[in-house]
Formats: structure tokens, sequence, C-alpha cells
């Protein structure tokens, strides 16, 4: 939680309170709370200069978020070259103490959509192995008014004394960041007019705490105004040591159907195939091992009135997952479950809006039923952002049926679409897909 605020037309002012924890598997769960001061100076079109502070409230269980205050600003040299340098201290309750992290790096737009950077750190000198660089390309190329091309590439090294798992490394957002290289490109197919659309990105990134691959094709084809279909398959991997390999191949099709001459009924059938091997967090039957699911689908949002949206959702999974019993001979499990779902929003105002979402999932092996309900208000301060808080209650703790993050109170900050005139039925659903 924060406030800014701006002083005369060439100061600003950002200070807040924040909190961290860290719970569930953790082994160690700690909990942060510390408070937040940035300010930013404009002396003159080209030049300006920030500064900031980190320092913390309250504290248990293992450091995560060392204090941390510091200075720095950006010079424009050219129209298409930033010089940026920056100076901050960094204060630690464990073995590595205190220590400072002194910075400089250089941004240029080389043109045809092409940037560059490179930033160089020091910690307390000039030797190698306490130092880090930073270099990064991306490019964003328009081939056509149809397609477009992507292509990012980045390198981190070095930071010495900093250990890999301190987040000062990835300053100025406190976050785990070790030594890596990556690279991504992404093929954007969009016509204008068009029926359909495509789009398909791959990342790589090898890096000394995880590395992960991941390939995503996606698009759409609508055959008119009422019936179009949607697909997106992806594949993704993840590498981390000490623990087994994770890997997810899925395939979603959707049938997206909407009465002619009318936006207020909107209907998608859906299917999906997902086989897994030792999936991140847990899976339906197994945390390790193979598993595979097959989910089919159907959604339905119906707008009676402008003000008011009523979503409601079917859906079926079967998992079958590969176990082994307690003498070593392999065995197959399977699980049958049904869900059910609803979401009823009632716009107050234009700024304002009430919401609220029930989930229930029944076993069929088991017989046993998980649910969570959640109220919720949501509001739009501005065109575009919409900010929504509430409670989320029951035990529905579900890979694939339930919502990140668990239960008790949440805010959710989001980008919100407020034009709400969708040409077909692909458009509709290209976001909820």
């Amino acid at each position: 939680m924060g406030i800014l605020q701006t002083v005369g037309s060439r100061f600003q002012v950002d200070a807040g309170v924040a909190n961290d924890q860290v719970s569930g598997s953790s082994p160690t769960p700690s909990d942060v709370t510390a408070g937040e001061l940035k300010t930013k100076w404009t002396a003159t079109p080209k030049l300006h200069f920030w500064t900031e502070a980190r320092r913390h409230v309250s504290l248990s269980g293992p450091d995560i978020s060392p204090d941390v205050m510091g200075v720095g600003g950006a010079y424009q040299v050219a129209p298409t070259v930033a010089l940026e340098a920056s100076q901050r201290y960094v204060s630690r309750s464990d073995s590595l103490g205190n220590y400072a992290i002194s910075s400089i790096g250089l941004r240029t737009d080389i043109g045809h959509g092409t940037q560059a950077w490179g930033s160089y750190q020091l910690i307390g000198g000039a030797s190698g192995a306490s130092n880090a660089a930073v270099v990064g390309l991306r490019n964003r190329m328009q081939l056509s008014s149809d397609l477009a091309v992507n292509v990012l590439f980045e390198r981190r090294v070095g930071v010495g004394r900093a250990s890999i798992a301190d987040p000062v490394r990835a300053l100025p957002f406190l976050q785990t960041e070790d030594d890596y290289w990556s690279a991504g490109a992404g093929l954007e197919l969009l016509p204008k007019g068009a029926p359909y659309r495509l789009s398909a990105r791959g990342e790589y990134k090898d890096g000394a705490l995880q590395s992960t691959r991941l390939a995503t094709v996606a698009g759409d084809i609508a055959f008119d105004a009422s019936l179009a279909l949607l697909t997106r398959q992806e594949f993704s991997q993840n590498a981390r040591p000490g623990a087994p390999l994770s890997r997810h191949l899925s395939s979603l099709w959707g049938l997206a159907f909407r009465p002619a001459r009318t936006d207020r009924l909107n209907m998608l059938a859906k299917f999906q195939w997902t086989d897994e091997r030792n999936p991140l967090g847990a899976g339906v039957l197994v945390s390790q091992g193979a598993e595979r699911k097959l989910i089919g689908a159907a959604e339905l949002i119906w707008t009676p009135a402008p003000t008011l949206e009523i979503g409601t959702r079917y859906a079926m999974r079967r998992t079958q997952a590969e176990g082994v019993y307690p003498d070593g001979t392999p065995r197959t499990l399977t699980a049958w479950a049904d869900y059910v779902g609803s979401r009823v929003n009632v716009a107050l105002r234009p700024w304002l809006s009430v919401r609220a979402d029930g989930r229930l999932v029944m076993e069929r092996t088991s017989g046993a039923t998980a649910w969570d309900g959640a109220p919720a208000m949501v509001f739009r301060p501005v065109t575009g952002l919409e900010v929504a808080t509430g409670y989320r209650f029951g035990n529905l703790n579900d890979p694939d049926f339930s919502v990140r993050g668990g239960h008790g109170m949440f805010v959710t900050l989001s980008a919100a679409l407020t034009e709400k005139l969708f040409p077909t039925a692909a458009a509709f659903w290209r976001r909820r897909f």
C-alpha cells in the first residue's frame, strides 16, 4: 500500500508499506514488513535523479529482504542514448554484513524497433570476483502490416560477494536472481480485417538456480460473427539443482458460440489434454512421476442488463497417474472429478462493482467434495485499471479448478477492458481462453 504525490512539476514522492510472506511448502516460513520511500527529481528534460530507501518494520524467519538505501540518476546524452548510474547501500543481519553496490550502464535505441542495454555492477572495488555485468538486446521487427517478430537476449553474471539467493542481486526489484543467460523470440500474425490470428513464442533460460524452456502457439479463426475456433498449444520444462526434471505438455481447443444479432449471451465448449512429469507444486494424484489429464468444460456468460453479468461453468476431469506399490510394483491410478462454478458481477457505478464467485469440486472415486467462495468489491479509479478486494473462504485446493493464492483476504490489480463491443465470438473469449 502506498501513496504517490507530485510536488510542483518536477518532483515526485512515492511512500508506502510492503508485506512479504513465504509459507506453505517452504521449510523456513518468513514474514517481512517494510517501509519504502522513493523520490524522483527532473532537473532538466535530459537529466533526472532518484533516491530510494527500504527499512524493516518487522521481521520473522530468514532475512529475505535486506535494508537498502540508494541514489541514482540518468542523463540523455543523445536523443537515442541514455547514461544511467546508481549507488546502493545494503545492510544484512547475516554473515554478509553491510556492503555497497555501484552500477553504471548505457541504454540506446538503435532504430527499427531495436533497443540495447548494458550495465556493470561493482561491490567495494574493481575485483572481478565481486562484480557483475548485465547485457541485453531487444528487437521488434514489423516485417509487414500484418506480421511482426520480437527477439530478446539477456546475460547476467557476477556479484560474487552477494550469494545467489540474495535479493539485492535483482535490485531495484527485491527477488532471488541468479547468474543466467536467456533468449526469446516471438511471432505475431495479425492481419487487419482477416478472420484469423496466430502467435507463437519460445523462451530459453539457463541459470545457476533454475533453467527453463517454454514454447507456445496460439490462434483463433472466426467462421462468422457467431462461431469461432480457438486453440493454444504449450510446452514447458523446468530444471532445478537437487530436484527432478519437471515437464508440462498441454493442448487446448475451444469452440465459441454467440447467438446471431446479440452479444448478451456467449458460450464456450473446450477440451484440454495435459501430460506432466513431476509437476511443479503438486499434481492431482502424484507430486512426482507421470500424470495425464483430460478436461472437458462448458462455459456460459450472460449479460441480461448492461450492469449485470452472470457466468457459469461445468467441467469434467479424468486423471491418470503412474504410481508404485510399497513393494516397488508399478500401478496405474485413475480418478474422475466434476466441477461447477458460478460468478456474478453487478455494476453499481461506472467506477464500482460488486462481485461474487463460488466453486465446487466433487471427486467421484472417494466421494469427497471441496468448495470455496469469494465476495469482492471492484474499483476502477481510472480508465483501464481495476482493483478488486475481498475474502476467499472454503477448503478447495486444486491445480486446475482453484485460484492461486489460497484462502483469506486478497487484493488484485489488473488492466480492464472498458470497451465491451466484441465483433465476433472469438474476440470475446480470446482474453478469457
